[in-house]
């Protein structure tokens, strides 16, 4: 995994007779082992040991401190490109200063020791400090290796979390959703269901719900300021070619009354017809998924007008409206499962039914095709 902050490159510095400081890297690469876990290279753009420069110049060691920290920075700041600093080498560093031991270290490594030794000097001549005291007998840090090393391990802990989240977004487990859905939506069970498996699925997904029209859903997916649409449609759904639709549920209508509605004793099934006069509550247009229009089509083949008494905004009030008895509404059928104590729910016969609908881009995230990928799996549990 490649993490990478251009900055300046670090000035060059000699790391043996007639050789570069890069050449002397690249020496050590070409013989060292190359798996990647060893070989990824990184370049930090201000990191956190950028911290306060001037408190370390009032310490005792003050200046040799601050030289440290001026060449930490040029380190971090190391292009990619010209290949003089790799991940590697912060590694190598801190197996070396946890084992105190070049043979141990080359051992637990899985490389040579010439040259780990080799690479721990190239990176001492680029710092211009040495982090290690070696002798015959021993290996020890030197003060500047033991303030380099805490430095080391964050940003190695920082690029394997880096790495980490990079992983996890590419597999849609990290990252946003994005969802808009019409008014009722979210009193489907179909729906909650999904969404509430989706959530313990993948919990480091920041799932975002917004209640939009229909244009808005389709103009958000296009736009990518939402990542999935959910609505009812009551005719073929027409949508921009780079946009994929799911079929979720076809189901029949619903006719909602209160209890004392003379409807509401019929022992027969329920026409279109049976609501001309009627006073109905409906969504508002612009919510209403074009069920307004087609339903005053239909009623026109019969030779009448609907008569709207009122519009609501929301599911919730087109329920409560309902039930205080100031008109009729149709629902789909699994609304029916809204449980009111003075409503009644009757099945009527419709020349359309409701179609719950899905949509997202073709190109969609990994988060999006995670969630399609749980609602078609239960849309298969449901057909068995």
């Amino acid at each position: 995994m490649v993490i990478l902050y251009k900055g300046p490159s670090a000035s060059p510095c000699p790391a043996a007779p007639g050789a570069s400081r890069s050449q002397a890297l690249q020496a050590g690469n070409r013989n060292a082992d190359q798996s990647p876990a060893l070989s990824s290279r990184i370049g930090y753009g201000r990191p956190h040991l950028e911290g306060n420069p001037s408190a370390f110049r009032r310490c005792a060691l003050g200046s040799f401190l601050s030289n440290i920290y001026r060449r930490l920075i040029d380190i971090a700041n190391v292009s990619i490109g010209d290949g003089s600093l790799e991940l590697r080498h912060l590694r190598y560093f801190v197996c070396v200063a946890e084992e105190l031991h070049f043979g141990n270290a080359a051992q637990r490594l899985g490389i040579s020791q010439p040259p780990l030794s080799q690479q721990i000097r190239a990176l001492e001549d680029e710092l211009e400090v040495r982090l290690f005291e070696r002798t015959s007998r021993s290996v020890r840090l030197t003060e500047a290796g033991l303030h380099f090393l805490p430095q080391a391990r964050e940003t190695l802990a920082q690029a394997d979390r880096a790495a980490r989240i990079a992983r996890l977004a590419h597999s849609g487990e990290v990252g946003r959703l994005s969802l808009g859905f019409s008014p009722s939506v979210p009193f489907t069970p179909y729906v909650v269901d999904a969404l509430a498996r989706f959530r313990a699925d993948f919990p480091e997904v920041n799932v975002e719900l917004n209640e939009l029209p229909r244009e808005e859903q389709i103009t958000g997916v296009e736009r990518g300021t939402i990542d999935i649409g959910i609505l009812r449609a009551f005719s073929p759904l027409l949508l921009p070619p780079q946009m994929a639709a799911l079929p979720l549920q076809c189901e029949g209508m619903m006719l909602a009354m209160r209890r004392d509605h003379p409807l509401a004793d019929y022992d027969r099934m329920l026409t279109l017809a049976d609501i001309e006069g009627e006073q109905l509550i409906l969504f508002g247009s612009m919510n209403g998924a074009g069920f307004n229009e087609i339903l005053a089509d239909h009623c026109g083949k019969l030779g009448f007008t609907p008569t709207v008494a009122l519009e609501a905004g929301s599911f919730g009030t087109l329920v409560g409206l309902t039930a205080a008895g100031l008109g009729i509404t149709i629902l789909s059928r699994s609304l029916a499962r809204f449980n009111v104590d003075t409503l009644v729910f009757r099945h009527i016969e419709m020349p359309f039914s409701s179609q719950l609908m899905m949509f997202h881009l073709r190109d969609a995230s990994p988060a999006t095709r995670n969630f399609r990928k749980l609602i078609e799996t239960r849309a298969e549990r449901r057909e068995q």
